[in-house]
């Protein structure tokens, strides 16, 4: 699967959205989305998987 997706070409057929990615690429000062992580999540994911665990 990771070789076929490395391999696969793109077609863009709209020049705006052509244009727009290359803006994006030639920006060096754009803000690379963050993910929000919740820091109580390994508990939140303990106590679920209680509920559905016999022990």
């Amino acid at each position: 699967m990771a070789t076929t997706s490395i391999t696969k070409q793109f077609v863009i057929k709209d020049d705006t959205v052509c244009q727009r990615i290359v803006d994006e690429m030639n920006n060096p000062n754009r803000v690379k989305r963050q993910r929000k992580t919740d820091p109580n999540a390994f508990e939140k994911g303990r106590r679920l998987l209680r509920q559905f665990s016999s022990r």
